[in-house]
């Protein structure tokens, strides 16, 4: 099972959260990967630095302003890209592109139902 967390800023709490799941799903042995795609700005060093040979970090430039809600909404592609088989989304903004994913599935039940 590939698994990936989505979150812009990880810091404080939500990067101690992250953290103990991380660690928790990277020891069963039914998860092959975790993912962590995450802002390279505001995030907690001590969780870009977990070692496992079953992480990837992926940082990407981020503020919180109109570029960086297109530059969220762009990842979706990286995202597709990983084909994770689970996503897990820790922030608000973050949690916009799941609407994209959303339609882009409905959209292909649409298109399937009418061939």
């Amino acid at each position: 099972m590939i698994v990936l967390h989505f979150a812009e800023y990880a810091s404080g709490g939500v990067a101690t959260y992250l953290k103990n799941l991380i660690m928790s799903q990277i020891s069963l042995k039914e998860v092959d990967k975790v993912y962590l795609l995450v802002s390279d700005y505001k995030t907690d060093e001590e969780l870009l630095n977990i070692k496992s040979k079953k992480i990837e970090i992926l940082t990407y430039q981020y503020r919180r302003n109109i570029k960086g809600i297109v530059t969220l909404i762009k990842l979706s592609k990286k995202i597709k890209e990983l084909n994770p088989d689970i996503i897990h989304i820790h922030s608000t903004i973050a949690g916009l592109i799941r609407i994209k994913f959303i339609f882009s599935a409905l959209c292909q039940i649409v298109l399937m139902n009418n061939f």
